[in-house]
């Protein structure tokens, strides 16, 4: 159990999670296809079930549209960072191309844990550039 040596009646604590406010964190554009597929949210709570209606391409649809979203909010906030260091816009065109919508994008928040083991990437570093650098299908690392 959560408590050894308690009684489990006596422990308000089922679980321990990383939680979220739903709200705070799922773009409306999710809710709304949720809506719009399933009702309104009291309908649908617990039914998971109903995500199997939802069409592939209105899932991916609304992946590239997050994406795109993600991806210029990334650069107006580079370049915001860099105008409030002194940097001149002529300067900046740079922050217009960073990241691509389209390529997969692996990152790391805050800081590389090492139990995520970047290590074993970092290892075979021309197999690392290939990956980065496939003509097809390149990743890129945040």
């Amino acid at each position: 159990g959560l408590w050894p040596g308690f009684d489990h009646s006596e422990i308000p604590i089922t679980s321990v999670t990383n939680g979220v406010h739903v709200p705070t964190w799922v773009d409306p554009r999710i809710s709304a296809l949720a809506r719009q597929q399933f009702g309104t949210e009291a309908e649908a709570l617990g039914r998971w079930d109903l995500a199997y209606n939802v069409s592939d391409e209105d899932v991916w649809a609304l992946r590239r549209q997050l994406r795109v979203s993600l991806v210029e909010d990334v650069r107006r906030r580079l370049r915001a960072a860099w105008k409030k260091r002194g940097a001149a816009d002529a300067e900046l065109g740079w922050t217009d191309t960073v990241l691509d919508p389209d390529v997969l994008t692996i990152g790391f928040a805050r800081r590389v844990p090492t139990y995520k083991r970047l290590t074993l990437m970092l290892r075979d570093p021309a197999r690392l550039k290939a990956l980065l650098l496939h003509p097809k299908h390149p990743i890129q690392l945040v």
